[in-house]
């Protein structure tokens, strides 16, 4: 049912874009990230539009940005092969947006901290407005295109969003991991494209788009519950994630200390000897 979700968000011009920060609410510097991310996603992701310009192989046709700051219009060129199998609309030029949907919750020491001394106010006013924006793109976009959808996906989702609320009152009181991955999960079930990312997107992301894969293989793939502790090793050992450490410092290590791990949620903390004590986590 994927592939007719995605046709139908491009006939209706609008793609919903999920973002999951893990940034923590304490100390300033990542408070102020999350601030920044916020105002840029909820304000101005609205104020771009992407149109697809045909192009051939005996052509050279160079994708562009054209507009102001708050009126952002980003051609790309598309071999026509491609284009010929989109929606018309696409095809002669309409401009595809987004429907942006920000969530946070951090998983780190800090927010531990945060918890402590009760500085989680700026995430529970984040996650909030997340959940009213997600109720409100699936009544508005996905009941009235509920053909598109699988039966059993879509007859899950008011439970679903039900679930998210309640997982919500326990981020108020300390971290829930199963915010997240339930987040995570309805967002795949709409059709969003997922961004995750914390302060440099190499350590807390790594440890949570490794999860997601697992929870992504067991939903769609059949893998067995029982798989997913010595699959997610292997996917943090020696998947891209752990390449990405490489290409960020130099050196094969998640910038955890072995404080920093106890500190993360189970699920988040990586594997013995992938790790380095002492570094800075970022």
């Amino acid at each position: 049912h994927r592939e007719l979700v995605f046709q139908q968000q491009l006939h209706d011009l609008l793609v919903p874009v999920m973002f999951e920060s893990l940034l923590s609410t304490h100390p300033r510097d990542e408070s102020g990230m999350l601030e920044d991310m916020q105002f840029v996603i909820q304000n101005h992701l609205q104020d771009i539009t992407v149109q697809l310009e045909r192009t051939s192989e005996d052509q050279v046709s160079i994708s562009r940005i054209t507009g102001t700051q708050f009126d952002i219009t980003v051609v790309v060129a598309v071999p026509e092969e491609v284009l010929d199998l989109l929606p018309q609309i696409v095809q002669n030029k309409g401009g595809i947006k987004f429907y942006p949907l920000f969530f946070t919750h951090g998983i780190n020491e800090q927010q531990t901290i945060a918890y402590k001394i009760g500085e989680t106010s700026q995430q529970d006013r984040i996650c909030e407005q997340f959940m009213d924006d997600l109720q409100s793109y699936i009544d508005n976009h996905v009941t009235p295109n509920m053909e598109c959808f699988d039966f059993a996906v879509y007859n899950n989702l008011v439970p679903s969003m039900e679930r998210l609320r309640n997982l919500y009152k326990d981020t108020k009181r300390s971290k829930c991991p199963d915010f997240i991955v339930q987040a995570e999960q309805i967002g795949r079930d709409v059709g969003c494209v997922r961004y995750t990312s914390c302060k440099s997107a190499k350590d807390r992301t790594g440890m949570s788009v490794t999860y997601e894969y697992c929870n992504i293989l067991c939903g769609q793939h059949e893998l067995d519950q029982e798989d997913v502790p010595p699959l997610l090793e292997q996917f943090r050992r020696d998947g891209t994630r752990y390449h990405n450490t490489f290409k960020n410092i130099g050196s094969y290590k998640y910038c955890f200390n072995k404080l920093q791990c106890k500190m993360l949620p189970s699920i988040y903390r990586p594997p013995p000897g992938t790790f380095g004590d002492g570094a800075q986590q970022t």
